[in-house]
């Protein structure tokens, strides 16, 4: 265990080794596993940003990282333990993506990390990373060199997939992946304007895909995070197109089938002006207390929260709905830039969700009323879960009719994600 003393200031380095640790071996997921930390440590601000930046950081390279670990160790990588991997990538990541961490610092952090956690192989890690920084310049060049999904850090079967289907745009994709620096903010209209919150939030700037969308480099991000307040909060550009297509209006009532953390559901209230009615559904109790929370913290009063498995709709709600968000569970493809860890899965891990996917807005749709609109989306560019999902229902269910389909592969400006707007027609 790290000592009393350093673990009261928050020593950013041990624990960003930590919650490496624990997304790699235990599987946690790292928006939590930071969020955590930051709670539990007294990080001065300084340490916080570097802590967060290490752990996001490390997942992002980790298949690059382990490349080069394997080459550089001589029992091989499969060998290693996982403590000791988990101080050597975070290590590694320094001397490799980074100029602004002197390379001894690196070097020496790595083996105090290594002592704070008991662990024997300080010797080995200091020698490993003694060698790589050495050899950084020829170790950076040989980057451009690897196999792709070896060079843009994501699993052979997600690499085969992305390439197959985006054939001539796939090396743009997993380089967008890796460049993504925009926070994207929600600003609350019913509490300030665009052009207000903009200046009172230096470094940001309109995004051109929401009329209530502001967005600002990850350098500015942990000033406006803290800023936080009820006139704005983050959510992603795709989660606020998803809003703009659906075109909520003052009276309507508006169910949200997958509510949770809320997002789409709270977008909708503010562009209803906080009149009419949100019924957010979700699976999972525990969630549905987030939205609240949320919502009373923005100055919304119209929404209700029910706990619900989206695949069995609600008799009392069925044909109710003026428009219905259908945001379903999906593999997150398109926002691997802030969930590095998926970057290291399987696609087989996600074969039962195109399923689920359609078995989801099959529900859903029987909440709308006549000439009703259903928004469905996903944060992935998967196309198995996204027009092959919206095809199939079309063709099989008649009565409906696809309005408008897009899909926005990730860029520097943002995650990719898809977005398609299904009305129900009056006529069978």
């Amino acid at each position: 265990m790290i000592n009393e003393a350093t673990k009261k200031k928050g020593n950013a380095r041990f624990c960003a080794a930590r919650s490496v640790l624990r997304c790699t071996k235990d599987k946690a997921f790292s928006n939590l596993e930071i969020g955590n930390t930051l709670s539990n440590n007294k990080f001065t601000a300084s340490d916080a940003a570097l802590y967060t930046f290490l752990v996001h950081g490390t997942l992002e390279r980790l298949l690059t990282l382990d490349y080069f670990i394997d080459k550089l160790s001589d029992m091989g990588i499969e060998s290693i333990d996982e403590k000791t991997k988990a101080v050597l990538r975070v290590g590694l990541y320094q001397l490799l993506f980074t100029d602004r961490i002197p390379p001894s610092a690196a070097c020496n952090e790595a083996v105090n990390t290594a002592n704070n956690m008991k662990l024997k192989s300080s010797g080995f890690i200091n020698a490993v990373l003694r060698n790589a920084s050495r050899q950084s310049s020829k170790l950076k060049e040989q980057i451009t060199t690897l196999h792709e999904n070896i060079k843009y850090s994501v699993s052979e079967s997600i690499y085969k997939l992305i390439k197959k289907q985006y054939p001539v745009n796939y090396t743009e994709i997993f380089e967008a992946l890796l460049s993504i620096e925009k926070l994207p903010i929600r600003v609350n209209t019913l509490k300030t304007t665009i052009d207000d919150l903009q200046k009172r939030l230096p470094g940001t700037e309109k995004n051109n895909l929401s009329p209530f969308g502001l967005v600002s480099t990850k350098s500015n991000s942990s000033d406006i995070i803290a800023d936080i307040g009820s006139s704005f909060f983050i959510q992603s550009i795709g989660s606020q197109y998803s809003t703009v297509l659906l075109a909520p209006e003052s009276g309507q009532t508006v169910i949200d089938v997958c509510a949770c953390p809320g997002g789409k559901s709270l977008s909708a209230a503010i562009e209803m002006k906080n009149n009419g009615r949100v019924v957010s559904l979700d699976l999972h109790m525990n969630k549905l207390s987030l939205i609240k929370k949320s919502a009373e913290r923005l100055g919304i009063s119209i929404i209700e929260t029910v706990c619900n498995d989206a695949r069995n709709p609600i008799q009392k709600y069925i044909g109710t709905a003026d428009k219905v968000i259908c945001d379903v569970p999906c593999s997150g493809l398109g926002e691997m830039s802030s969930k590095p860890e998926i970057r290291c899965k399987n696609i087989e891990s996600f074969g039962k969700l195109p399923e689920l996917q359609y078995n989801i807005l099959k529900s859903s749709v029987n909440y709308l009323k006549e000439n009703g609109i259903l928004v469905y989306s996903t944060c992935t560019i998967n196309k198995n879960e996204n027009e092959g999902i919206v095809n199939r229902f079309i063709s099989e269910n008649p009565g409906y009719y696809i309005d408008e389909m897009k899909v926005f592969t990730p860029d520097v400006n943002g995650e990719g994600f898809f977005v398609c707007k299904i009305v129900r027609s009056n006529k069978e």
